[in-house]
């Protein structure tokens, strides 16, 4: 056999939520910067993507880590998040599945490591006891609420947590959180997420740099709250999204119903946890925000290579999309 590609992986997932982390076998990814990173990838070996997290080697709700050495010298592990509609800037399931891959297989024996991400340096505690990886917190870059906005009669907030968030509170469908309703509430993601980003723009008030609400966040208060999280080209998120999370906390904080060190225990749709906790208020570029911290466990689910070998039909893979998911522009 003749490998074209041949990808080291572990697999993990995240309070549910899989992260495939590339460690061998993908592209050599140039760029001064994690975001430059991003882009080249985006433009250059966007296929990589595809054959990493497409049938028949993946799913349609995969999800992807690439480690590469990190562009910012005080960092230990550079890392870029890809999906199945394309990248992310930050990921804290992804962190959280990362850095457990990583201490498990000896590539670290730090208890803190410092990742370079396209959104900026992310600091992260690893919890061990008996020497296994119990748990992983994540200190995020800073966090805050863009404002709202009104879509069909519908409170939608803008908050930021490493990626732009647009939240929306169920209630106000007349929807309830629960397995059932997860195409309805999929379709609406990507309506709400379509139509914010085309009618309105955001800024990152720290950088500049543009910003499109990436992940629509429905979420359920009670004790404890839930959430379901719509992303990429209809993925929903089994874990409570950290960053998700992070966006949340930005959003109570900004509204004086969190305060600095409060825990807040958010659930996902598979009732697992991530403890969230605001660290330090702060500003960027004159814009309120906080510093959030989060914490969760991931558990290895696999060793492999993925491997193409030459004369095989698919080599990005393939997508089988039925409605609400649409086709990309390549026919899927």
């Amino acid at each position: 056999m003749r490998f074209r590609r041949f990808v080291q992986v572990v697999d993990t997932h995240t309070a549910g939520e899989p992260t495939r982390v590339v460690l061998s076998g993908g592209p050599t990814v140039p760029g001064e910067t994690m975001e430059e990173r991003r882009r080249w990838l985006a433009r250059n070996a966007d296929d990589f993507r595809k054959f990493l997290l497409r049938e028949p080697r993946g799913h349609a709700d995969m999800f992807g880590a690439i480690v590469t050495p990190p562009c910012c010298p005080e960092a230990d592990f550079g890392v870029i998040f890809l999906d199945n509609g394309g990248y992310l800037g930050m990921c804290g399931h992804g962190a959280i599945g990362v850095v457990t891959a990583l201490a498990t297989l000896g590539w670290t024996d730090k208890d803190e490591l410092l990742l370079d991400t396209p959104s900026g340096p992310v600091h992260c505690r690893i919890h061990c006891r008996g020497g296994e990886v119990t748990a992983v917190t994540f200190r995020n870059v800073p966090s805050f609420y863009q404002g709202a906005v009104e879509w069909q009669g519908i409170q939608v907030h803008i908050a930021y947590g490493g990626n732009l968030f647009a939240l929306v509170d169920v209630r106000s469908l007349g929807i309830e959180l629960e397995r059932g309703s997860l195409l309805q509430l999929v379709r609406l993601g990507l309506s709400i997420r379509d139509w914010v980003n085309e009618n309105h723009r955001f800024r990152h008030p720290g950088t500049g740099r543009e910003l499109r609400v990436e992940l629509v966040e429905f979420y359920e208060e009670g004790d404890p709250p839930r959430n379901v999280v719509v992303f990429g080209r209809g993925q929903v998120d089994r874990s409570p999204c950290g960053t998700g999370t992070c966006a949340k906390m930005a959003f109570l904080h900004a509204r004086g119903l969190l305060g600095v060190g409060e825990e807040y225990r958010y659930r996902s749709i598979l009732n697992t946890e991530f403890v969230g906790r605001i660290v330090q208020e702060t500003t960027v570029g004159g814009t309120q925000a906080i510093i959030p911290e989060v914490t969760g466990t991931a558990h290895v689910a696999g060793f492999g290579h993925l491997v193409y070998v030459e004369g095989d039909p698919f080599p990005e893979g393939f997508s089988l999309f039925l409605p609400p998911w649409k086709p990309d522009k390549e026919g899927g």
